[in-house]
C-alpha cells in the first residue's frame, strides 16, 4: 500500500538476504521472537483504535465486501486451499474482492490518496494430499509469518518508529499483524462459511470483523499484505 502524499526516501538495504532466503531461525535471531506466536483475539486487539468512520458508512461497506464474496462464490464456487486448483489467482481474487470497498471508501473519509500495489504474494502450490500435506501447510504459514515480520520490523525502523500493520491471508483465513517495537497477531479470522449466501446476518455479525481490522491498520498505520 502507498501513499502519494508521503514523500519517502529511498535506502539501501543493509541486508544482504532476501526475506525469502533467509532461514526461520536467521529471521527469529533478528526478530528477537518466536515465530510461533500465540494469537491474541482480534477485539483486544482493535481496543483503544478508533476507526474514525461513521457506523453507517462501515456498515455499508461490510455490505459491499459481502455482496462481493458471494457473487465470488456464485461464479467460481467455494475456494479452499486444500483444492488442487486452487491457485495464487485465487487468494489474489478475495484480497482484493475485500480490500476495494474499503480502500475507496478510506479514501472518500480522509483525502489520502492511496492505491492498492500488486506485489508477489507468499502462495503455497505444492499441496498434496498424503501424510506430508500438514506438515507443508504450517511451513508455508510460517514462511508467511517469516516474511510478514520482517517486512513490518524494517517498515518501522525505516520511517522512525510508530506501528505498522500487516496481514497474512490464505485468502479465506487472515491474521492481522501489528508491530510497535512489539509484535501482536491475532487470532485467526474466517472470512467464508459453506451457507453464506443464505445468511446475510451471520456474516455481518461473525465475521466482518476483517473490515475493521482493515480500516483500523489504514487509519492508524503503514500497512503490509503477505
Amino acid at each position: 500500500m502507498t501513499d502519494d502524499n508521503t514523500n519517502q526516501k529511498k535506502q539501501k538495504s543493509k541486508w544482504a538476504t532476501s526475506y525469502s532466503k533467509m532461514t526461520i531461525p536467521e529471521a527469529e535471531d533478528r526478530l528477537g521472537i518466536a515465530l510461533a506466536l500465540r494469537g491474541t483475539p482480534v477485539k483486544t486487539m482493535l481496543e483503544g483504535k478508533s476507526i474514525n468512520a461513521g457506523k453507517e458508512g462501515i456498515l455499508q461497506v461490510k455490505e459491499k465486501v459481502y455482496d462481493s464474496l458471494v457473487r465470488q462464490i456464485e461464479i467460481e464456487g467455494y475456494p479452499t486451499e486444500a483444492d488442487p486448483d486452487f491457485k495464487e489467482a485465487n487468494i489474489t481474487d478475495l484480497v482484493i474482492l475485500i480490500m476495494h470497498p474499503i480502500l475507496r471508501y478510506f479514501r472518500q473519509q480522509t483525502g489520502r490518496d492511496l492505491h492498492l500495489r500488486r506485489e508477489k504474494e507468499i502462495v503455497a502450490v505444492d499441496f498434496a494430499t498424503g501424510g506430508m500435506e500438514e506438515f507443508k501447510r504450517k511451513r508455508f504459514l510460517l514462511e508467511a509469518r517469516k516474511q510478514c515480520f520482517l517486512l513490518l520490523k524494517d517498515m518501522r525502523d525505516n520511517n522512525g518508529g510508530g506501528s505498522v500493520y500487516g496481514f497474512i491471508t490464505t485468502g479465506d483465513s487472515w491474521r492481522i499483524v501489528s508491530y510497535d517495537g512489539t509484535f501482536q497477531m491475532s487470532e485467526k479470522m474466517e472470512i467464508l462459511f459453506d451457507t453464506m449466501d443464505d445468511d446475510k446476518e451471520r456474516w455481518m455479525k461473525d465475521y466482518s470483523i476483517l473490515v475493521d481490522c482493515i480500516y483500523a491498520a489504514l487509519s492508524h498505520g503503514g500497512i503490509a499484505d503477505s
